[in-house]
Order: structure tokens, then C-alpha cells, then sequence
């Protein structure tokens, strides 16, 4: 998946990639979901960090679905701001993938200060068209 090359990558199931300075990040999340289908869990992330207060000042823009690279997706944006924060927007793609050794998980994340969400998106718009699945 393409990222700028001044980026530095933190490799796990959970990786994450970020400038050296700054909170904007890309996340490729590759856990098993706790239920089926990509719209069913978007749903379940929703409620889990609303009972969870994991983004204070929540507000949703949209949870829809769709396709990514022609599996059946589903796209979660939200804002939220932490305390004495600027607002933070968020869009989680969340789809399964079929490889060469069975289905994988995934939730691609681009989180930005809404001031600098104009350049976030044009990064996750490279990182999107890149993507592509492990193992191949």
C-alpha cells in the first residue's frame, strides 16, 4: 500500500504508518472481525467506541456500504474531538479479503485534523488505489 516515503511504519497486526510529526495516520488493521460481514461490524465498532467513550464529542457522518477492489465493504466516517482538541475526522474502510490462505480481515483507517484532511485524503486515496492484499 503506498504511503509517503517520509512516513514511518509501525509493522504489526495492527500497523500503522504517520508522519514523524503530527496526528495524522493511516491504519491497517488486520484482526478477525467479532462478527460477520463488513456492515454488521462497522455497526458493532460504532457501538463498542460509543459504550466505550473511545472518541469523546463522537458525531457520525455515515456508515454505508459498498465495495472495495470488489469485495463487499463498508465505510464508517466520523469526527470526534478530544478534550481541548480540534476535531478529528475519521473514515474506516472495513472488508474481507480472499487470499491464497484463506479470508483476511481488514479495516483501513485514515484519521486527520480536519484542518489537514484535504491532504489525509489525497494520501488515502494512493494508499486505497495501492492496497493490496497479504498474502497475494
Amino acid at each position: 500500500m503506498g504511503a509517503p516515503t517520509s512516513w514511518q511504519l509501525s509493522p504489526g497486526l495492527v500497523s500503522v504508518i504517520r508522519p514523524a510529526t503530527g496526528s495524522t495516520k493511516l491504519v491497517v488493521d488486520m484482526a478477525a472481525f467479532a462478527v460477520a460481514g463488513p456492515l454488521r461490524e462497522a455497526k458493532r465498532l460504532q457501538a463498542a467506541a460509543i459504550a466505550h467513550d473511545k472518541y469523546p464529542n463522537y458525531h457520525l457522518l455515515s456508515i454505508t456500504s459498498g465495495t472495495f477492489h470488489g469485495w463487499t465493504a463498508a465505510t464508517w466516517t466520523f469526527k470526534w474531538r478530544p478534550v481541548n482538541g480540534s476535531r478529528i475526522h475519521v473514515t474506516k474502510i472495513i472488508f474481507t479479503a480472499q487470499t491464497t490462505a484463506g479470508r483476511q480481515s481488514y479495516v483501513l483507517t485514515m484519521s486527520a485534523h480536519v484542518a489537514q484532511m484535504a491532504t489525509a485524503t489525497k494520501i488515502f486515496t494512493v494508499a486505497k488505489r495501492t492496497f493490496r492484499r497479504l498474502p497475494g
